[in-house]
């Protein structure tokens, strides 16, 4: 078993890191044959957005730690890791392409939750044409103090 030591910055880790910490750990794990274990309260914006399979294991505690690098690439981390590894970096394109293969499972597993979907496609649907660009939140910022509000549906 191998974890990801989620950054906790004062705004909070948003959906677009944590895309990218699933990407990475997912691709170390098919590289690997470890398993990816988070606690309970890790990832949320991300389990919270799509639908994926993550192992919660709020007991593992990691024997090792491999501190990476942002300009490491992929395969430096692959052959410094080992079982019950805490992996400690920062997410980078550098470090979370493995090759096509890989890049397009991972890919297809980022399924939306029906719930998130149905009120994209409802926003979306109020206008003639194309959306550009939607930003997706879903409240991994639950304290004002962090300046960013919840979104709820009436």
């Amino acid at each position: 078993m191998i974890t990801h030591l989620q950054e906790k910055f004062v705004t909070g880790t948003g959906l677009g890191y944590q895309i990218s910490a699933y990407y990475l750990m997912r691709n170390i794990c098919k590289a690997t044959g470890y398993t990816w274990v988070i606690k309970d309260s890790n990832y949320k914006a991300l389990r919270n957005t799509f639908d994926i399979n993550i192992e919660i294991n709020n007991d593992f505690v990691a024997e090792n730690v491999l501190q990476v690098a942002d300009l490491e690439v992929f395969s430096e981390i692959i052959n410094n890791i080992t079982d019950n590894t805490l992996v400690e970096c920062f997410p980078t394109p550098n470090s979370w392409y493995v090759n096509e293969e890989y890049d397009n499972e991972i890919k297809s597993e980022l399924v939306f939750k029906d719930n998130i979907r149905t009120i994209c496609q409802e926003f979306r649907d109020r206008f003639d044409g194309e959306v550009i660009a939607m930003q997706i939140r879903a409240g991994e910022f639950a304290d004002v103090i962090y300046n960013h509000y919840l979104c709820r549906k009436k």
